[in-house]
């Protein structure tokens, strides 16, 4: 099994090029990650080649026969991730994700959790099915959390009204919660923003939610 972690982080999504190594050198362990490669209907794809960089190095990873591709003993820091071969019979993803270590181990592509990166390799150039909206509560002044339902292992995605991101994975029941930061200060007629992505599918259209 290529088995992934999921926690609810925030972030400030950061959109730069080029992607470059930017941990220091000091007091850095090495971590490891994986993710799986599927096709357009879940099914793992073995053979899948993805190449991780930091300046001008490099290493390749293939996916196993689980879909699972490891990258093993890499440095807290900034890098870039990109498939540069497909399985036959399949097209490659043709973005370049961003990979971030955090020195606690802590990794996170596109600035949000390795749980929701799932890569897919489609047999032809339709676009993937896109997700449900997920459901959101009413928030009011005073809340200290946003909650609402989506589908079970989905990523839901909260966009503050000063750009924060919250992260989390839909639960099992198909509830989620994300805690509204300490120095987030909601006022009436403030909008939140709630995104859903399951895997296989692309991003919903946002549910918003205005705060009463």
């Amino acid at each position: 099994m290529c088995n992934q972690s999921c926690a609810c982080f925030y972030c400030v999504p950061v959109h730069s090029a080029p992607i470059v190594r930017t941990a220091s050198a000091t007091r850095r362990k090495p971590a490891s990650f994986r993710f799986r490669v599927i096709d357009i209907d879940g099914r793992p794809l073995s053979g899948a080649v993805y190449q991780i960089s930091y300046g001008c190095k490099y290493r390749n990873l293939i996916s196993d026969s689980n879909g699972c591709v490891q990258c093993q003993g890499i440095l807290p820091g900034t890098y870039s991730l990109q498939e540069i071969s497909a399985p036959s019979g399949y097209f490659a993803d043709p973005d370049t994700h961003k990979v971030t270590v955090a020195r606690n181990g802590c990794v996170k592509v596109d600035d949000l959790p390795l749980c929701c990166f799932h890569p897919v390799n489609p047999t032809d150039d339709t676009p993937p099915p896109q997700s449900a909206s997920p459901s959101v509560a009413a928030v009011a002044v005073g809340d200290t959390s946003v909650h609402g339902a989506g589908g079970a292992g989905c990523c839901v995605r909260v966009t503050f009204p000063d750009g924060t991101i919250g992260c989390t994975q839909v639960a099992s029941d198909g509830t989620w919660s994300i805690p509204i930061p300490a120095d987030i200060i909601l006022e009436v007629g403030d909008v939140v923003s709630v995104v859903q992505v399951c895997s296989c599918q692309s991003d919903s259209d946002p549910a918003t939610i205005v705060t009463t």
